[in-house]
């Protein structure tokens, strides 16, 4: 029951495979390649989740979802509000954000805080007519940030890790818009 949680990950991945293979369903050779990706995305996951031994999420993680929010709020803002695009807003939010773990660097929240905010400006990159006011940013970044929580024991060192658990907040918003 404890690796039930970790099934959203690969799911939302698994959903951005799908959706880059629905858009190029006319073309069979990029159809087989996200069916390749899929399958191969498939066997990773249940290779890690056959080899992982604790799940256990640290009380202090749930302080980094405000970092998350923050991280979609100020990219959407320099994205949209600004005018300046979705990489130099989430490219700037980054970049501060990366300096946090100076602030102390005995505090391992303060270490974790750099990728939370960079998974927000993930959030924040999406355009103006997918996610269409703050109040759905921050429905995507809430939700990315729980998924971001409850895999930061989980995938460490995964690339691609960030912009999936972002997609996933965005689907939620999205499939939230549908079924309003």
């Amino acid at each position: 029951m404890r690796k039930a949680h970790f099934l959203l990950l690969p799911i939302f991945h698994l959903l951005f495979v799908l959706a880059i293979g629905h858009q190029h369903l006319e073309n069979p050779a990029l159809l087989g390649m996200a069916g390749i990706l899929a399958t191969g995305c498939c066997y990773a996951y249940w290779k890690l989740f056959s080899e992982a031994e604790s799940f256990a999420v640290k009380p202090t993680d749930w302080l980094l979802i405000p970092a998350t929010i923050l991280g979609a709020f100020v990219t959407h803002y320099i994205n949209i509000d600004l005018g300046y695009g979705a990489v130099i807003g989430a490219g700037l939010v980054g970049t501060i954000g990366s300096f946090i773990p100076m602030i102390s660097k005995k505090n391992a929240l303060l270490e974790k805080a750099p990728m939370a905010i960079y998974c927000g400006a993930f959030v924040g990159m999406s355009a103006s007519f997918v996610l269409e006011g703050y109040a759905d940013v921050l429905i995507a970044s809430l939700s990315a940030g729980i998924i971001f929580v409850l895999s930061t024991p989980f995938f460490n060192g995964f690339g691609g890790k960030l912009g999936t658990i972002a997609f996933g907040g965005v689907c939620i918003t999205a499939l939230i818009h549908f079924a309003l």
